[in-house]
């Protein structure tokens, strides 16, 4: 049973070690999943490595983003509803191949992953829930 750990709306439902893909587990690694709707601005770009979009949040609300005092990585993460998020980015008309757009988004059920032993980075994953304004 979890106590009630609520982070800037987000509460902690879940965590673990993490246990990626092609990853040797290190007693440091750690993955942590939140509840919770959070509108969040920032730009979103399609990653030839995910091969999907990700979503980079603006400086004021990767702050705000749940995350280990020690993680330097940059914030951004990709989504968990990978195929509804090709969907309504497809729909604001942005060719993949373009720099990083502005928007506001709608995420929840944010996951946290940390893994800093692992040979490549690590992601974290949210699920959209809409877009909200693309170019605000």
């Amino acid at each position: 049973m979890f106590i009630d750990v609520v982070i800037n709306g987000m509460k902690i439902v879940d965590f673990g070690a993490f246990s990626g893909q092609y990853i040797q587990w290190d007693e440091t690694d750690l993955t942590v999943t939140f509840e919770g709707e959070q509108s969040i601005v920032g730009e979103y770009a399609w990653s030839t490595l995910e091969n999907d979009y990700c979503f980079y949040p603006d400086e004021e609300y990767a702050e705000l983003m749940p995350r280990l005092e020690n993680d330097a990585r940059e914030m951004f993460f990709c989504f968990s509803n990978s195929s509804l998020a090709n969907e309504l980015f497809d729909s604001e008309n942005i060719d993949p191949s373009s720099p990083q757009v502005q928007a506001e988004i709608k995420i929840d059920n944010y996951q946290y992953n940390y893994a800093p032993g692992a040979a490549y980075s690590v992601d974290n994953e949210a699920e959209l829930i809409e877009i909200v304004n693309s170019n605000p």
